[in-house]
C-alpha cells in the first residue's frame, strides 16, 4: 500500500483529479457556510479526505470517488482535547510524565502513539472519520 501526503496551502487551491477538486470546494464551502476561518487549512489530508483547523473547531470532509458524495463532520476544540489519552493532555499528569521520563522521551511515546493511529487510520480509512 503506498500511502502520500498532500500539503495544501491555502483555500483556492487546485485539486489533481475532479474527486480532488470537488473535494476542496465543498470543504471550503463547508466553512464559509457556518463562517469559520481557517487557521490551518489542509492541516492532516488523505487520498479522499481532508481536515483542516477553523474558527469552530475541526473540519473534516470525505468523498466517495465512486458517488462523489462528499461528508462533512466537525469537531469541537473542547470535545478534541476530550478524546486524547490522558497522559497525553494538557494539565498535570502530562507535566509529571515529562519530568519523570524527560521531555524527549514523553514526546518520543506520543509521537509513536499519534504515528501509529494514523497508520491504523489510514488502513482503516473507510470506517473512520479524518479528524479526532
Amino acid at each position: 500500500m503506498t500511502m502520500f501526503r498532500k500539503f495544501y496551502i491555502c483555500p483556492g487551491v487546485s485539486g489533481d483529479s475532479p474527486e480532488e477538486e470537488k473535494l476542496l470546494r465543498e470543504h471550503e464551502s463547508e466553512a464559509n457556510d457556518r463562517g469559520a476561518e481557517f487557521y490551518n487549512y489542509g492541516w492532516s489530508s488523505g487520498e479522499h479526505w481532508i481536515c483542516s483547523k477553523t474558527a469552530h473547531g475541526f473540519l473534516g470532509s470525505r468523498i466517495n470517488p465512486k458517488t462523489m458524495r462528499v461528508t462533512h463532520s466537525w469537531v469541537s476544540f473542547a470535545e478534541h482535547e476530550r478524546m486524547q489519552p490522558l497522559i497525553f493532555r494538557k494539565g498535570p499528569l502530562s507535566d509529571f510524565l515529562q519530568r519523570l521520563i524527560g521531555r524527549r522521551w514523553y514526546l518520543y511515546l506520543a509521537c509513536r502513539y499519534y504515528l501509529r493511529l494514523a497508520q491504523k487510520n489510514v488502513t482503516n480509512e473507510e470506517g473512520s472519520q479524518p479528524c479526532g
